[in-house]
């Protein structure tokens, strides 16, 4: 998950050879590809963020890279942390996380109950 604004999202680089040296190379577009679409999902938390912590059973709301079948993808997504996961079967309709709000994925990823610390 990603802990700061910029983790994983400086420039951008890449190995290329050039005479017989390798030298790393950044690509800007790339890098300003990437941080719209860091913004774009930065907004959207922003926006539903209010909604969706008043979802039963909904603790938390943050960024990070989708996780399938326990394999972290490249794919960055919202994730929605919970108490529990429940099927959906168990959730009223205005419970259940779509599977993406906006046209960014979502993620549910059980955490259980978060405490602060004295």
């Amino acid at each position: 998950m990603l802990v700061s604004q910029n983790a994983g999202f400086e420039a951008i680089e890449r190995v290329c050879q050039h005479r017989g040296g390798l030298h790393l190379m950044s690509s800007s577009t790339e890098t300003n590809e990437s941080s719209r679409h860091l913004d774009k999902i930065k907004a959207t938390k922003r926006k539903h963020e209010a909604k969706l912590l008043k979802r039963r059973n909904v603790v938390g709301i943050g960024i990070g890279y989708k996780e399938v079948g326990g394999q972290k993808t490249d794919q960055l997504s919202l994730v929605i942390m919970v108490k529990e996961k429940i099927p959906a079967e168990r959730l009223g309709p205005k419970d259940c996380i779509p599977s993406e709000i906006e046209g960014v994925p979502t993620d549910v990823k059980e955490v259980g109950v978060i405490r602060a610390l004295n």
